[in-house]
C-alpha cells in the first residue's frame, strides 16, 4: 500500500507537504491521533487472528511510510540526532501522562486526549531512540554491526516469537517486567542463532540480502583494491 501511495501523483504531492521541515511533527502526531481513535482501546490492538484489524494496521502502516519517507529527508535524521536526549525526555514525560490517565480515567473516558498523548508517546520516543543510537552507537563495532545485520530478520519473526513465549511465561510467579525482559532476550538469541546457522548458511541469504549485496561484501571480504573499509561498501550498497 506504501508503494502504490508512493506512486500515485497526489499521495506523492501530499506526503512532500506532510513531510516538509514545518509539518512533519504535528502531522505525523495527528494521523496517528486519527488512526489510534479507530479503536475503542487507548492501545494498539493486538490481532489474534489472520483476519485484518484496522487500528494496528494504519499505525504500523503510517510507521512504515513515516520510516520509508525520513528515510530520504536528511533534515529528520539530523533532527532526531541533535536533540535525541530532549525527544526522549519528552517522551518520558508523554508516557508517565498516559499512564496517570489510564489510572484515574480508566474505562473509555476521555478517548481524545488519551489517543493525542498515546500519538505524542509512540512518535518521541521512536524517533528519540532512532537518534540516540544513531548519536552514540553509529560505529564500526563487531557486536553493532552483527544486531544491524539480524535485525531485518529479527523484524520479521518476533511476533509469533513474542506471542508463543508470552503464553509460556504467563504463569510464571515473577513480575511483569522481568518477564519482558525475558521474552525479548530469548527472542533476540533465537533470532540471532536462527540467522547464522538457517539465513547465512542456505539459498535464503540471496534473498534476504540481495545479490548484489553479496557481490559487493564479497568484494570486500576479498580484499578488492577499490573497497578499502567496510564504510565504503555500506555506502555503495
Amino acid at each position: 500500500l506504501s508503494i502504490l501511495m508512493y506512486k500515485i501523483p497526489i499521495s506523492k504531492i501530499i506526503s512532500k507537504f506532510l513531510f516538509s521541515k514545518v509539518f512533519y511533527i504535528p502531522a505525523s502526531i495527528t494521523l496517528l491521533t486519527l488512526f489510534l481513535l479507530t479503536s475503542s482501546s487507548p492501545f494498539i490492538a493486538l490481532p489474534l487472528s489472520i483476519k485484518p484489524i484496522a487500528q494496528p494496521f494504519l499505525v504500523y502502516g503510517f510507521f512504515f511510510y513515516y520510516g520509508w519517507i525520513s528515510y530520504s529527508k536528511s533534515f529528520v535524521f539530523k533532527n532526531n540526532k541533535q536533540h535525541c536526549w530532549l525527544i526522549l525526555i519528552l517522551g518520558a514525560c508523554s508516557l508517565m501522562s498516559f499512564i496517570m490517565l489510564l489510572k484515574y480515567y480508566p474505562d473509555h473516558n476521555l478517548p481524545l486526549l488519551k489517543a493525542v498523548i498515546n500519538a505524542l508517546t509512540l512518535f518521541t520516543v521512536t524517533n528519540g531512540l532512532f537518534g540516540l543510537f544513531n548519536r552514540y552507537f553509529n560505529k564500526n563495532i563487531k557486536l553493532f554491526r552483527h544486531w544491524s545485520t539480524t535485525s531485518y530478520w529479527t523484524y520479521l519473526i518476533n511476533f509469533p516469537l513474542l506471542t508463543l513465549f508470552s503464553l509460556m511465561f504467563f504463569e510464571l510467579p515473577i513480575p511483569l517486567f522481568f518477564k519482558i525482559v525475558l521474552e525479548l532476550c530469548c527472542v533476540l538469541l533465537i533470532s540471532s542463532i536462527s540467522y547464522q546457522f538457517i539465513i547465512k548458511r542456505t539459498f535464503l541469504l540471496q534473498i534476504y540480502q540481495g545479490r548484489y549485496q553479496l557481490k559487493l561484501m564479497r568484494r570486500w571480504l576479498n580484499g578488492k583494491k577499490e573497497y578499502h573499509d567496510e564504510t565504503q561498501v555500506l555506502e555503495r550498497i
